[in-house]
Parts: C-alpha cells; structure tokens; sequence
C-alpha cells in the first residue's frame, strides 16, 4: 500500500515530489551530522485509569547533537502510541549559530502524518529580547505567527511586554506582567478573552497562583516544595480539583470534578514515568 502511494504521487505530482524528496533529504543530511555520537533514547511511560479502565501512553524521544564549526546542530525523533496502537513520528532537526547578538536557532520538523509539510520556527534570545517566528514550509512557506518579549527594569521591579500576531487567524494579542521581589502579576490581552493572573510567594516553600478571565472563570493554584520529595501542586476552581505530585523523573496527576464524589466516571488518575537507558 505504501508503495503504491508513493508511485502514485511520484508519477502524479513529480515537482511537488522533488521539492519534498529535497526537503527531507537536507533534514537527513542534519540528522546523520549528529550520528556520530548516538545517546540511547528516552522513553517516558504513561499509566491513566478511569472509568474506562486502565490505559498506557508511551512515547520515547531520541535526540543528539554536535558542533559543527560556528553552529550546533541537533536532531531527533520523536514517537507517541495513539489511541488506534498506530506509531506516528516526528522527525525533527535544529541549526544554531551566535549571530549580531542573538542566539538565533531555526528548527524543522516533519510528521509521519503529513510528510509533505515542514513545521519551520526560528527563534532569537538576546539579553533582554527574545523573538520567534513560525510557519509551514510546504511547495510555498506560509507564515504562521510572530511574537516577541522584551524585559526591562522599572518601578524597581521587572517588566516583560510579549505581542504576538496571528497571521492566519489575522488576530493579534498582548501580554503584559510586572513581577517585584515575591509577587508577580500578568495580564493576558486577547482579542476574544482576558486573563489576570496574580503569583505571590508564602515563605520559602508555598507559592499561591489565583487568576480570573473576562469570562468569569476563576482558579486557584497552591504549590508546596517538598524538599526532596518533590512539589505538590493543587489547581481549584468552579467544576474539579486537580493534584499534581512531580519528583524527578516521576509524576502523579489526579483530576477529580466536584461530582466525582457521586459520578467516578469523571475522575481520572495519570502516572507518569521517564524512563533512562
């Protein structure tokens, strides 16, 4: 069947083939540069149970790097069982370089469920300005979305401006924060909803997030530092309770909305598990 398909577009289509036969073909060329030293890879098991019964989500992630004169270079693959025991992939490669400035990076990734499409994002980090432009590189590049954060001292604190403009949805939004010793504030500025979030540290080990929207939804986050057991972090609002424990490689969620205490069906427990090689 694969090879069919293949053929079939080959024989259909032989200059968008090209141009795909070509893309790949450089992101290959990436990816064999950083084979001369091959890391085992990662994999990171997920066990949920609900109602449903009781569900596992693997995933594993290989990557590797190397420099290459003035550039660092990496590449990877990254894979996730679905719902349908099928395998999808991510084949994915990144170029940096030091440039007037900025750590500027450009990275391409390719899906096992549309190969003819590369998800391009190139990303800039200077010392007070970060900026990143993403988009699809196809037989044309359609640029996606543009955003850039800036951080500057004032009020003897620290403020952070990140515009973002949405070139396909033609919508652009804006976020402000401002944060000074232990409190920080956020205000997310969007076109169809806003978003205030407020941030404060309780001593050394308690932080409290409340935050409200413009649609009136109000959540409360707690997070406790455990030493070396970890964080434990508690999400509240109107419809569930929602408990994370993280610890190292290790992680713990529970979703529970307020009739799961009569209704289980809603209530869901995720384990999570990185597993080294």
């Amino acid at each position: 069947k694969l090879g069919t398909d293949v053929s079939f577009c080959i024989l259909q289509h032989p200059m968008t083939t090209m141009r795909l036969v070509a893309q790949i073909t450089t992101f290959l060329a990436i990816l064999a540069a950083c084979l001369a030293a091959i890391p085992p890879p990662q994999i990171t098991v997920g066990v949920t149970t609900d109602s449903g019964g009781l569900g596992l989500e693997p995933t594993m992630r290989w990557s590797s790097s190397r420099s290459i004169g003035e550039y660092d270079v990496e590449g990877g693959i990254d894979a996730k069982l679905d719902e349908s025991n099928r395998l999808p992939f991510t084949v994915w490669g990144k170029v940096s370089k030091y440039l007037l400035g900025y750590d500027v990076s450009v990275r391409g990734a390719v899906r096992s469920k549309d190969p003819s499409a590369i998800a391009v994002s190139v990303n800039g980090r200077g010392e007070s300005t970060t900026f990143q432009v993403d988009g699809t590189a196809g037989s044309i590049f359609n640029l996606g979305k543009v955003q850039v954060k800036k951080t500057f001292e004032k009020l003897g604190g620290k403020v952070m401006v990140h515009p973002s403009y949405n070139v396909k949805a033609n919508k652009g939004d804006i976020a402000v924060a401002y944060s000074l010793d232990k409190t920080a504030f956020k205000l997310d500025a969007g076109k169809d909803i806003q978003k205030l979030v407020v941030s404060r540290i309780i001593g050394a080990k308690n932080r409290i997030t409340p935050s409200i929207t413009s649609r009136g939804k109000v959540k409360v986050d707690f997070t406790r530092d455990l030493d070396e057991l970890g964080s434990l972090t508690t999400g509240l609002d109107r419809e569930a309770v929602n408990l994370r424990w993280d610890n190292g490689p290790s992680a713990v969620q529970l979703y529970a909305p307020f009739d799961g205490l009569t209704n289980l069906e809603g209530v869901n427990v995720k384990f999570i598990r990185k597993v080294e090689f």
